[in-house]
C-alpha cells in the first residue's frame, strides 16, 4: 500500500470498503437474468442462514435492498480484487448451472480474461466508480462468482482504537492456477504471490511488512501443509458458521510487550472501567489473572486498553490455559498463538492425512 494509506508500505489481502453499488437491487436483475430458469441462485449461500451456525453481524448492516448481506460482501470481494489486482472472478450465464445447491467454495472460481487495454479501462472506470462494476457485468454478460468464497474469519479493530475501526471479513478463493494480477498503481503499488511459509519468513528478515491480521491468518493457513486439506477443511468450517476472531483487547505487560487477545483468551477483560486504577471483570472463571491476583488496570484514559506491572508476557503466558492473542515484542516480531484453534486444526489435519493415505 503507498503514502498516505492507514497502512502505507503494508502487505495486505486484497479488500477495501463496501460501497452502496455492492448492495443495489440492481444485482438481482442481473443475477435472475444471467441464472434463469435457477429460481434461487443465491441459495446455496443463504441457506447456511437456516442452520444453527452464528451468522456475522455485520451482514447485518445491508438494509432497504433485496441484497442480503452475504451476498453484498461477496460482490464487494470480488470488485475490490477486480480493481486493486485486476483478477476477475466473474461467471458467464452458462456456466451458473453446476453451482446451484452446492456448497459456496466446491468449485474453483471462473476468471474471466480480459485484453490489455479494456482490463485497464474496466478497471479505471469501477476505481473511479463503484456502479461501474455492474455496468461491465451487463455488457460481458457474467455476474460475479460469489459462490466461489468461503467465509473464513472477521477480524474487528481493537476496542481501545476509537477513530476509524474496521469490521473485516475474510474469504478463501482456491483456483486450479495462478491468476495472473498487476497492481493498479493508485490504491496499490506492488502485489505478490506468495506461500503462507514464504510470506513470514520475509516478514521475520524484514524483506517485507505485514499487518498483525495478515501474520495471524498466515501462521493458521501455514498449520494446514496442503491446500487440499485447508479446502476440506475451509469447506467444513462454512457450515459450522465463521465467527469474529478478533475483537480484540490490548494488555501492555511488565517487559513493555503488547498482548492484543480475543475472547477465547482466558486473560481476556470483560469489562472494565474508566478511572485509571480500575480492575478488568475476567471472562474466564479460571483465569490467572483472578487465581493469581495478577494486576490489571486501564491505562492513558482509553477504555478496553490494560497494563499489567506485575508479570512479564512469558509469566502470563506460562500461567494461562487458553491462548488466544497476538503478541507484539517489537517492529516485524509479533507472535500470534491460539491455541483453541491450533488444537482443532491439527486433530483435522491428522484425520486429513490418515484418510489421503488410505485411499493411495
Amino acid at each position: 500500500l503507498p503514502p498516505p494509506t492507514r497502512q502505507p508500505n503494508t502487505y495486505v489481502f486484497p479488500g477495501g470498503v463496501i460501497e452502496s453499488a455492492d448492495s443495489s437491487p440492481r444485482w438481482m436483475d442481473l443475477y435472475y437474468e444471467c441464472c434463469a430458469p435457477y429460481k434461487h441462485p443465491f441459495s446455496p449461500i443463504l441457506d447456511l442462514n437456516q442452520s444453527n451456525c452464528p451468522r456475522l453481524p455485520l451482514y447485518n448492516d445491508i438494509k432497504d435492498t433485496p441484497i442480503a448481506g452475504e451476498i453484498a460482501f461477496r460482490i464487494c470481494a470480488i470488485r475490490e480484487i477486480f480493481e486493486e489486482a485486476g483478477v476477475l472472478l466473474v461467471r458467464d450465464k452458462q456456466e451458473v448451472e453446476q453451482l446451484v445447491d452446492v456448497l459456496p467454495g466446491s468449485f474453483p472460481p471462473a476468471v474471466k480474461t480480459l485484453p490489455t487495454s479494456a482490463l485497464s479501462e474496466w478497471r479505471r472506470r469501477v476505481h473511479d466508480c463503484a456502479d461501474e462494476f455492474l455496468t461491465m457485468c451487463k455488457e460481458l454478460q457474467c455476474v460475479p462468482d460469489i459462490w466461489s468464497l468461503i467465509e473464513w474469519s472477521d477480524w474487528l479493530t481493537p476496542r481501545n482504537y476509537t477513530n476509524g475501526r474496521y469490521d473485516t471479513i475474510f474469504y478463501l478463493c482456491f483456483c486450479e492456477q495462478q491468476p495472473y494480477s498487476r497492481p493498479d498503481d493508485k490504491e496499490v503499488t506492488d502485489s505478490k504471490w506468495l506461500s503462507p511459509d514464504d510470506a513470514i519468513r520475509r516478514f521475520i528478515s524484514g524483506e517485507l511488512t505485514l499487518a498483525p491480521p495478515q501474520f495471524g491468518e498466515l501462521n493458521i493457513l501455514k498449520s494446514f501443509g496442503s491446500a487440499p486439506c485447508l479446502h476440506s477443511y475451509a469447506l467444513l468450517s462454512s457450515v459450522q458458521g465463521c465467527r469474529t476472531r478478533f475483537n480484540s483487547v490490548r494488555i501492555r505487560t511488565k517487559d513493555n510487550i503488547l498482548l492484543s487477545l480475543t475472547a477465547d483468551d482466558d486473560l481476556y477483560p470483560l469489562e472494565g472501567g474508566e478511572s485509571s486504577d480500575a480492575v478488568g471483570t475476567l471472562h474466564h472463571p479460571q483465569s490467572p489473572l483472578l487465581r493469581d491476583k495478577v494486576q490489571l488496570r486501564v491505562t492513558s484514559q482509553k477504555f478496553y486498553e490494560y497494563e499489567c506491572p506485575s508479570h512479564t508476557a512469558d509469566e502470563l503466558g506460562a500461567m494461562s490455559n487458553r491462548r488466544s492473542r497476538m503478541e507484539l515484542r517489537g517492529k516485524n516480531n509479533f507472535r500470534f498463538v491460539d491455541d483453541v484453534r491450533y488444537t482443532k486444526i491439527m486433530e483435522y489435519v491428522e484425520r486429513f492425512s490418515h484418510a489421503t493415505k488410505s485411499k493411495l
